[in-house]
C-alpha cells in the first residue's frame, strides 16, 4: 500500500506547487506564445513541470530508499530540470539542451549501472562498451519524444501516465517494489499537473517537465526489463512507449 502513499504525496505537492509558478511564470520569461504553428491563441506559462518534478522527487525521497541507481537517477532528473526551466525560460538551442540530457543519461547508465545487456531474438549478453553507449542514445530518444509531444492539452502527460501505469503494473506482477514506487511519484505529479492542463489548458509542463517524464520512462523500462525481471523482451517496452515513439518519427 506504500504506493498509494507515495502518489498521493507527490500529488499533493504538485497541484500546490503550480498554481505558485503560474502566478510568477510573466516574471520569469517562462511562458509560451501563441505563433501560427500553435493551438492556443493566448500566452500560456509553461511552469506545470516544476510541479511534477519537484512532487515526485520530493515523494521519492520521502518513502522510497536511496541506493546507487536511485541517487543517480535523482541528479540526472535534478539536471534536467535545470536545463528544462533554463529552455523554457530562454529558449536554448538544441545543443544545449542535449548537454544536460547526455549529462543526466550517461549519470544513470555510467554512475546507477542502468543498461540494455539483452536485446530481443538475441541468445548473448550485449558486451557493456556496446550495450551502454546504445542505453544512453535509447533514453535520449525518449527524453526528446515526450518533449515534442508537449504543446496540446493533456497530451504529453496523458500518453505518459498511460505508459507509466503500464511500467508500475509490470513491475509489481515482477516484484518490482522500487520500480513500482518510482512509477507511483511520478504518476502523482502528472495527476497534479493535468489538473491545470486539460482542456483548456492553464499551464503547459514545458521542457523541465516533458524531459522528465521521457527520462523517467526510459530509465523505468531498462531496469524493469534489465534487472527486475529478465523474461521480459526489451521489445515489451518499445511497445508500451509505442506512442511518442511513432509521434517523434
Amino acid at each position: 500500500m506504500n504506493f498509494i502513499f507515495v502518489l498521493l504525496t507527490a500529488l499533493v505537492i504538485s497541484v500546490s506547487i503550480i498554481p505558485v509558478t503560474i502566478r510568477f511564470a510573466s516574471n520569469l520569461g517562462m511562458v509560451d506564445m501563441p505563433d501560427p504553428r500553435k493551438v492556443h491563441a493566448f500566452p500560456i506559462p509553461r511552469v506545470g513541470g516544476i510541479g511534477i518534478v519537484v512532487g515526485s522527487l520530493v515523494s521519492i525521497l520521502l518513502w522510497v530508499p536511496l541506493d546507487g541507481m536511485m541517487l543517480a537517477y535523482l541528479f540526472g532528473s535534478l539536471v534536467l530540470l535545470v536545463f528544462g526551466a533554463w529552455d523554457d525560460s530562454h529558449e536554448l538551442g538544441h545543443y544545449v539542451k542535449f548537454i544536460g540530457q547526455f549529462i543526466a543519461v550517461g549519470a544513470v547508465v555510467y554512475w546507477g549501472d542502468v543498461w540494455v545487456s539483452s536485446m530481443p531474438f538475441m541468445d548473448y549478453l550485449v558486451p557493456e562498451f556496446i550495450g551502454k553507449p546504445f542505453t544512453v542514445i535509447a533514453i535520449v530518444g525518449m527524453v526528446n519524444a515526450i518533449n515534442h509531444s508537449d504543446g496540446l492539452d493533456g497530451l504529453a502527460g496523458g500518453e505518459s501516465l498511460m505508459s507509466l501505469a503500464c511500467l508500475a503494473y509490470l513491475a509489481y506482477l515482477s516484484g518490482g517494489a522500487e520500480v513500482v514506487m518510482v512509477a507511483a511519484a511520478v504518476i502523482g505529479g502528472v495527476f497534479g499537473f493535468l489538473r491545470f492542463n486539460t482542456h483548456p489548458a492553464k499551464v503547459f509542463m514545458g521542457d523541465s517537465g516533458s524531459q522528465f517524464l521521457g527520462f523517467s520512462l526510459g530509465v523505468l523500462a531498462v531496469v524493469l526489463t534489465q534487472k527486475v525481471n529478465h523474461g521480459l523482451s526489451m521489445a515489451l517496452p518499445v511497445l508500451i512507449l509505442g506512442l511518442p515513439i511513432i509521434d517523434i518519427i
